[in-house]
């Protein structure tokens, strides 16, 4: 029976370490086009009419291109990209280069993380700073933490917000996201709460007891069926012959 319980403890470790080994990152930071489109991102906006989402041959580190939104009135236009593979409790740093070839209306350009999924009207009102004045690349930031069994979220580059709309033009490039031991001390995060579901480690526990009594199980069905054969084999034989 032991050697049950140990193959089962090793391959629930092995799955763990697996999936440890998957790191959060992002697809096609540098918005690359392809014959899919630009792969990883969607891009959508309010007034579906009245924006233009694309790529130039410009981009921040002189290399491929950039992603462009414009919005030609006020409007909230953004490229969205779900990020999957995280753990609940992680905490994670956003950045992006951004930049405003000319000033646009407030609120402006930056990045926001939403609950994978979200409704507009329930999207919350953290985000990166946010870009108006027309300039060079700057680098945009955000903090997200993972909680109540989160394990993904949905990441945003907006021009205009959900409550206030802009005009104007902005570039993206050189998305980054990083794993952090802890939120920096006084740092505001997007807090991405799953809803109060079990959390990865919690799943982990559940898969290795009940990998556990399964070896236990197969062990005490191998173990009653070798112990009726012995039984079988012990009983002596029946004497088919007809006494006179």
């Amino acid at each position: 029976m032991t050697k049950y319980i140990t193959a089962a403890v090793l391959f629930v470790i092995l799955l763990t370490f697996s999936a440890a080994g998957l790191a959060v990152s992002v697809i096609n930071p540098g918005f690359e086009l392809s014959g899919d489109g630009l792969e990883g991102w969607n891009s959508e906006a309010a007034i579906r009419e009245k924006y233009i989402a694309g790529v130039i041959d410009e981009s921040y580190d002189s290399s491929g291109m950039c992603a462009t939104l414009k919005n030609l009135e006020a409007n909230h236009s953004y490229l969205v990209q779900r990020i999957t593979g995280g753990k609940s409790g992680d905490c994670y740093l956003i950045t992006v280069m951004a930049k405003v070839p000319d000033a646009i209306s407030a609120p402006g350009a930056g990045i926001t993380a939403q609950k994978a999924g979200a409704e507009a009207n329930s999207f919350s009102g953290v985000s990166s700073r946010r870009l108006t004045r027309g300039g060079d690349w700057e680098e945009l930031s955000l903090y997200v933490v993972l909680t109540g069994g989160a394990t993904q979220f949905d990441l945003y580059l907006e021009l205009g917000s959900v409550t206030e709309y802009s005009e104007g033009e902005v570039y993206f490039d050189c998305v980054k996201i990083e794993r952090l031991e802890e939120l920096p001390e006084g740092a505001e995060a997007a807090v991405i709460n799953g809803g109060g579901g079990l959390s990865a480690d919690a799943y982990i526990i559940i898969g290795v007891i009940l990998c556990v009594l399964l070896a236990a199980f197969i062990a005490f069905r191998r173990g009653a069926v070798r112990k009726r054969a012995v039984v079988k084999e012990a009983e002596p034989e029946e004497n088919d012959s007809d006494e006179i």
